[in-house]
């Protein structure tokens, strides 16, 4: 996947290849990555900031998403 978004960049830029790497991988957390490096390219922001916050946030949301499938499972038993 990584090669086709290089691919993509020389042809067009980062923009239009990242937002149709996320198109073609259909998962939310890629496009909340992607949306993440576009504004900070945009906005000429540290991207290692950005990327700290995400990987904070992805972090958090995948305990709860951790935490409410075993609140499923012991009801189950």
């Amino acid at each position: 996947e990584l090669e086709i978004v290089r691919h993509h960049t020389r042809l067009r830029s980062l923009d239009f290849a990242l937002h149709h790497w996320a198109d073609r991988v259909n998962i939310p957390e890629v496009r909340q990555l992607v949306t993440v490096l576009t504004s900070s390219e945009k906005l000429g922001k540290d991207i290692s900031t950005g990327l700290m916050e995400f990987a904070d946030h992805y972090r958090t949301t995948q305990r709860q998403r951790a935490d409410a499938q075993a609140s499923r499972a012991s009801v189950l038993m």
